[in-house]
């Protein structure tokens, strides 16, 4: 039997093996957020993995989003902060 938590739950995991498809680079995650290509990356949860190496996933012609991997695993996405 199948409940629908396991359902949403494969389909999550479904979309995120597309993105092996996009653009990766590995960036040390700081305090403030992840510096990329000149700009700055922001999310609240990024301040527990302050210090850690993780994988970005990127679209190179989107680049207001990046999606955050530690380890092959899915964390969250970051986005641009808007620039001053």
């Amino acid at each position: 039997i199948s409940t629908t938590n396991d359902l949403e739950m494969n389909k999550l995991y479904d979309l995120n093996k597309l993105d092996y498809l996009l653009e990766t680079v590995e960036r040390k995650i700081q305090y403030y957020g992840v510096r990329f290509k000149n700009n700055l990356y922001i999310n609240k949860n990024l301040r527990k993995y302050t210090g850690k190496v993780a994988t970005l996933r990127y679209n190179p012609f989107d680049l207001t989003t990046l999606k955050v991997y530690l380890k092959d695993r899915f964390l969250f996405s970051v986005y641009l902060k808007d620039k001053e």
